[in-house]
């Protein structure tokens, strides 16, 4: 296990990543099983790196990118080498807070027959029509997100193929998660950090089903919507 936890050796993780001049807080359900260990890493070490503060544990940044987006989501795309020991991880955004208390029941209803779940996009059915929302929104650099997505077409990548929402990313840790995390994140290193880009194509391209959670990330049985 990669992280100083002394609390909780192996399990389930709950996890987020807050970099740069973001505003996003900390939340917790307060009746949360104990169990589970919340960590939270971050570059702002007010509340003390190392420490809890409201049951997150505080840890610095374990990857190092000078672009505070790109660090993000390298903590959140690499669950595997973060925790070595996991048998099960939750990504959260820093919107969200998870209400779900009981962490088994999760597992064992959105991973019974999948390694990875995560919301369904509410709006948009594939890359194809994100990666024009992304230009029309200033997210990335036009000609890096088209580039990319131009390449999955070369490929065969098909049109209207689904589109995943990665505000919350539940995943099994064994092999096939660690070898969806490293392509995943090589997608984001050679091309857009719009990681939403690409994770539908890494899972084509690996062979990978995954599972949705019911609703939206603003309307969920699981979590609660905050605004960034």
């Amino acid at each position: 296990m990669l992280i100083n936890d002394p609390h909780y050796e192996e399990g389930m993780y709950v996890y987020t990543a807050i970099f740069g001049g973001i505003n996003d807080k900390l939340r917790y359900r307060a009746r949360q099983k104990k169990e589970i260990s919340f960590l939270a890493f971050t570059d702002n070490d007010k509340g003390g790196l190392g420490r809890k503060k409201k049951r997150w544990l505080m840890q610095p940044p374990v990857f190092y990118l000078e672009n505070a987006r790109r660090k993000a989501r390298a903590h959140k795309i690499l669950a595997h080498q973060l925790f070595k020991n996991a048998q099960y991880t939750l990504w959260v955004d820093g919107c969200l807070k998870v209400i779900e208390n009981d962490m088994e029941a999760l597992v064992e209803k959105h991973l019974s027959d999948a390694d990875i779940c995560v919301f369904k996009h509410k709006r948009r059915k594939c890359v194809y029509e994100e990666v024009n929302a992304c230009i029309q929104q200033n997210k990335d650099e036009p000609q890096v997100m088209l580039t990319q997505v131009e390449r999955y077409r070369r490929e065969g990548y098909p049109e209207n193929n689904g589109l995943a929402e990665t505000t919350a990313v539940l995943r099994r840790h064994n092999s096939t998660t660690a070898l969806f995390n490293e392509l995943w994140w090589k997608e984001l290193v050679e091309g857009s950090l719009r990681d939403q880009l690409s994770f539908d194509y890494v899972a084509w391209k690996l062979g990978i089903k995954y599972n949705v959670f019911p609703g939206t990330c603003m309307h969920s049985p699981y979590f609660k919507w905050y605004r960034h």
